[in-house]
């Protein structure tokens, strides 16, 4: 809307801020990495886009904390009047009657007039302390992320995530891909890991986590971790353990320390199978390839698959298996590698 080098007008002020309240409204319920990759696009693409996106987030935030000077009538959740109200409280020094409190379905409207009067003054600083925790890697990646409690992340390729740590909570949101946690102990504020279905609960424990499509798979490697799945019971896994968190589905523990170790492997820049069918071998290597390994006859795709792999060293795997199974690898197109049966 606005180039980089020019101040906006009124009027794409009053535009800007109103999409900022929107995205703000929009990600707080919002699990898409589409939304969210977007929104980030949006709020990088010009300095007064931050402004707004930080003054309207901090609104929101407040939502709930919010009073209102009145008399004894408060707001209902639709906005309206209504009897009742909360307690009287002091208000700078002056007794009130009452002090209604505005929901967050009301701060929802507010924030769209509110927003634009909040931006003045506001540094562009701001939107970093706020909303610049969101962390991203591409294919073939790794981050580490140092978070200011003391703890570490560690981002595999292809993760997108959102850390929000303030006085009273810790918490990340992993929006997609693979990452492993290794959390300061802090008993007055739990580390949360929302998925969106579900969330992880810890006090101090190292863990990884890795979002595929309909599942997401846990290891934990020390300590405990609390798993609440939606419409199923909260599940406790303990280090040496795994576990399976599917949307609505009872939590799947896995009592087995090597597939803990085979999944934590890539931290230290490995790949380990035990036995794993060829296509899903080929699925991780791909992960760290720029021209992708592609099974061109089906008829191999359930090969088993036993070894330890450096995560670059793809070509010497497909050597090993031209040397040691019935495949060879041709050149496809797109720089790609087709295995086949012989």
């Amino acid at each position: 809307m606005t180039s980089n080098n020019l101040q906006p007008d009124k009027a794409q002020r009053e535009a800007i801020e109103a999409e900022a309240a929107r995205l703000v409204v929009l990600l707080e319920s919002s699990t898409d990495p589409a939304d969210r990759d977007a929104a980030h696009r949006w709020i990088a693409s010009h300095p007064y886009h931050a402004v707004a996106y930080a003054s309207a987030a901090d609104i929101w935030k407040k939502g709930e904390r919010i009073r209102l000077r009145g008399d004894k009538q408060g707001l209902s959740e639709e906005g309206s009047i209504a009897d009742g109200g909360e307690a009287p409280i002091q208000a700078n020094g002056v007794p009130a009657a009452r002090a209604p409190v505005l929901s967050r379905r009301a701060v929802t409207t507010a924030m769209l007039s509110a927003a634009a009067s909040a931006v003045a003054g506001v540094g562009i600083a701001r939107h970093f302390s706020l909303f610049g925790d969101h962390r991203i890697t591409k294919k073939g990646q790794r981050e580490i992320a140092r978070l200011t409690d003391g703890s570490s992340i560690s981002m595999n390729g292809d993760t997108s995530l959102d850390v929000l740590m303030d006085g009273d909570s810790r918490k990340v949101r992993l929006l997609r891909g693979e990452a492993m946690f290794d959390i300061a102990r802090d008993e007055k504020r739990p580390f949360f890991v929302d998925l969106g279905d579900s969330e992880i609960t810890v006090l101090g424990t190292k863990f990884n986590i890795r979002r595929k499509e309909g599942v997401t798979e846990l290891a934990v490697t020390e300590g405990v971790v609390l798993v609440t799945n939606a419409g199923a019971a909260p599940v406790k896994v303990h280090a040496g353990s795994s576990a399976l968190i599917q949307p609505g589905i009872a939590t799947t523990l896995i009592q087995d320390h090597a597939l803990v170790q085979q999944r934590v492997a890539w931290t230290e820049g490995f790949l380990e199978f035990e036995e794993k069918p060829l296509d899903e071998v080929v699925e991780e290597f791909n992960r760290y390839r720029t021209n992708p390994l592609v099974i061109g006859d089906p008829r191999i795709a359930g090969t088993l698959i036993t070894g330890r792999f450096g995560l670059g060293e793809s070509d010497e795997f497909v050597l090993a298996l031209e040397s040691s199974f019935d495949i060879r690898a041709t050149k496809g197109g797109n720089g790609s590698i087709v295995l086949q049966a012989n």
